[in-house]
């Protein structure tokens, strides 16, 4: 019976050893640059869900005509407009409104402004909603998609824009880098 009980060597096992280690390091090298990449889906899907939300809120807004709803509901004067518009970079205001918290007559913000942390459930994440008339300076929108005409005095654009601080691979906060989600919304009056 022969016997062939030869093992590695010391030398072998102390090759295979730093070959082994090489790669893991070489993996670990790479784990923070994964990590900020899911972290950074995250924040951004976040912020996605975050705008189409409010987008949303304003589509379902009531926005009606002179008649519109017929009868008018008890208290109301036509036209009611709950959306609003914006003047320059300032939310949403409306005097034509008589939906809590506003007051038929009186000028209410419509969509106010979150700043980071007003947002329940989202404490780094702040929120801007700017409604601008279609029909008014330079319309809405960008070429060959521009909406501008007498026409399109029953259009607005809505645009909301969710703002965050994104967090590093190793779960740090970026200085002074911020990212923006901004999405439209044509809405019309109903």
């Amino acid at each position: 019976m022969i016997h062939n009980e030869r093992g590695f060597t010391l030398a072998e096992i102390l090759v295979a050893t730093v070959i082994i280690g090489i790669g893991l390091m070489s993996l670990l090298a790479a784990l923070p640059l994964a990590a900020y990449g899911i972290q950074q889906g995250n924040q951004l899907s976040t912020a996605v869900f975050l705008a189409q939300q409010q987008l949303e809120a304003v589509r379902n807004t009531t926005w009606t005509g002179a008649l519109f709803p017929s009868p008018l509901p008890v208290g109301w004067t036509a036209p009611v407009d709950c959306v609003g518009t914006s003047n320059g970079n300032n939310p949403p205001s409306t005097t034509t409104c008589n939906v809590a918290p506003c007051v038929n007559g009186t000028a209410c913000t419509t969509f106010n402004d979150e700043a980071a942390g007003s947002i329940a459930g989202f404490p780094g994440y702040s929120r801007t909603v700017r409604i601008t008339d279609c029909s008014l300076g330079a319309g809405c929108g960008t070429a060959p998609n521009i909406i501008v005409s007498s026409a399109s005095a029953g259009a607005r654009l809505a645009t909301v824009a969710v703002t965050f601080n994104p967090i590093t691979g190793v779960g740090g906060s970026t200085a002074g880098q911020t990212y923006t989600v901004s999405l439209d919304l044509v809405i019309a009056q109903r």
